[in-house]
């Protein structure tokens, strides 16, 4: 009805509503003949694309159709003289997967729920989402070139933990040639990684909420080129084809934010448990440059963190449902950190006795200092240690043995991470320091002690 009848247009949805017949009274006296020849019918259909149309039909002549397209308007492949017109159908496709770490072991993870969105604004052509597989697609007769763009609502931090703040922390004391360091850190979005982004994931992972989207969409051609100021969209030619993206944890350096974990801290720190007549100290074995720490304890509930004595005022102690957590983070852009000698105890538990105290291995605890970053897994107590110090040409590493090896002879064997042995030597009984009159390159190796029956092993770092 209204102006369309009015004209002599009438529109008929037939064959059970899957064509639409549309029909013009040639005779009506009203429709100017300069007319004709130009666009007689313009129409939308809400909700759909114009690829959604598969072709039009003519029975009836003349037909004339509009060459020049449109926000929603196609241009036929015939002529037209042509009984029937094809409309072209583009398909603008591709995949969306994270990238964790950018390291060689980390296999991808298909991203569902993306939003892709093709022309924003007002000439818009197509919106959807990436299905489970990561995959999107749109098919359009609009020709391109096309602007792709996706994004998410990532208002809290993926697999952030104080393992990330370590590596971040480290990146920046030592240096770093990784571009996902560079992407994954640049928090603040302003293109450069720094401490004031590690102050803002330290402050997502305490439950702060700061405003960061913790999320983000990078072509992986701009990926591949290291643009850490590429945007979350990219431009496609006239004929599309796949355009594939890079999903960023952002904040998540060990990437364990579902795609794959790499525990690449430097093995187990020696943090040592001693029981005295005034309760348990907690100390480390070896002079230490103290720039983080997150010591998750398992104690009775009788204490408090009021009566916990740590070393240094900066060092914390809060109360949690899990235990005790112990924490100290310096964001400063120089990191000098805090001084902890040698059997210095870190923190005190006066009334407290070796059996009240457990690590909370439910928790993450890591030890970030100049030497390196180290997971604690466990705590030794003071009579069930063996302390060996490894010297090398370049780095010392202090090895805190289990208590069935505390008083064997043992086997040292280094091995590098292909499986290769590149140093043996026997150690007596007693030894407490081990000479390795070998120069080892640079690099990662994996350290073993043997005695007759037990093994430990340790990864190091040779620098």
């Amino acid at each position: 009805g209204g102006t369309m009848e009015s004209s002599g247009v009438t529109l008929t949805t037939i064959n059970g509503g899957n064509d639409l017949e549309i029909v013009h009274d040639a005779t009506n006296t009203d429709m100017p003949v300069a007319e004709i020849t130009g666009p007689q019918i313009w129409f939308f259909v809400d909700g759909g694309a114009a690829g959604d149309f598969g072709s039009i039909a003519r029975t009836a002549s003349p037909l004339y159709i509009d060459y020049d397209g449109g926000p929603t308007g196609c241009s036929p492949t015939a002529s037209p003289s042509g009984a029937t017109f094809t409309l072209p159908s583009h398909t603008i496709e591709g995949h969306i997967e994270a990238v964790g770490a950018a390291y060689s072991t980390c296999s991808s993870l298909d991203i569902e729920g993306a939003d892709v969105v093709i022309n924003p604004g007002f000439f818009e052509i197509c919106s959807t989402t990436s299905d489970s597989d990561g995959d999107y697609q749109c098919n359009t007769c609009e020709d391109g070139p096309y602007l792709v763009c996706v994004s998410a609502q990532c208002d809290d931090g993926c697999g952030l933990s104080s393992a990330d703040l370590t590596q971040g922390q480290q990146a920046l004391l030592f240096g770093y040639t990784d571009f996902y360091i560079d992407i994954a850190g640049d928090v603040d979005r302003n293109g450069v990684f720094n401490s004031s982004d590690l102050a803002l994931i330290s402050k997502e992972i305490d439950g702060d909420n700061p405003d960061v989207d913790w999320c983000r969409f990078i072509p992986i051609p701009e990926y591949a080129a290291q643009n850490i100021s590429a945007s979350n969209c990219t431009t496609v030619p006239r004929f599309a084809n796949k355009f594939d993206f890079y999903r960023i944890a952002i904040g998540d350096f060990n990437g364990s934010c579902n795609d794959c974990i790499h525990k690449d801290l430097m093995g187990d720190f020696p943090i040592v448990m001693e029981e005295n007549d005034g309760g348990v100290e907690i100390y480390v074995s070896d002079d230490i440059q103290l720039i983080g720490l997150d010591l998750h304890l398992s104690v009775p509930n009788v204490i408090s963190s009021h009566q916990i004595k740590a070393t240094h005022p900066l060092i914390k102690t809060s109360s949690q449902k899990s235990g005790m957590q112990i924490s100290y983070w310096d964001f400063s852009d120089d990191m000098a950190g805090i001084s902890i000698s040698a059997k210095e105890p870190i923190i005190s538990l006066p009334g407290l006795t070796l059996d009240d105290i457990s690590l909370n291995v439910s928790e993450s605890s890591v030890i970030s200092t100049h030497s390196g970053a180290f997971y604690i897994d466990h705590i030794l107590n003071k009579t069930d240690r063996r302390s060996l110090d490894v010297n090398f040409f370049s780095s010392r590493e202090s090895t805190l043995l289990p208590s069935d090896m505390t008083s064997s002879e043992l086997s040292l064997e280094i091995y590098s991470t292909g499986g290769a042995i590149v140093y043996r030597r026997d150690v007596p009984a007693m030894a407490n320091t081990i000479q390795v009159n070998k120069i080892i390159p640079t690099g990662i190796y994996l350290m073993t002690f043997r005695s007759d029956d037990a093994i430990h092993t340790e990864k190091i770092w040779i620098r």
